[in-house]
């Protein structure tokens, strides 16, 4: 039983989360908001602005780590914007 758990548990660590937005890019909002999500046009998973925080602060902040996280445990729909993503829904 246990080498099914570490199996599984290494398993998660080595399978890439389904979306790799919030770990290869950005978008930014005509007045500075910034998401991880192309699909995100409210801007819900809003992780600053570009006019007030540095890009390496964006990349690294708190909210940032707290939607990678949620990615990684593959719990979308925790997540607004991702419960109606069609690539997350395949």
């Amino acid at each position: 039983m246990n080498t099914i758990l570490n199996l599984k548990r290494n398993l998660n660590n080595i399978i890439p989360p389904i979306c790799t937005q919030p770990w290869m890019t950005f978008f930014i909002t005509i007045d500075g908001d910034v998401t991880p999500c192309c699909n995100d046009v409210d801007c819900e998973l809003k992780i600053g602005n570009i006019k007030e925080d540095s890009i390496y602060d964006l990349w690294h902040n708190e909210e940032i780590n707290r939607i990678r996280k949620i990615h990684k445990k593959r719990e979308f729909y925790k997540l607004k914007p991702c419960k109606t993503c069609d690539i997350l829904r395949n």
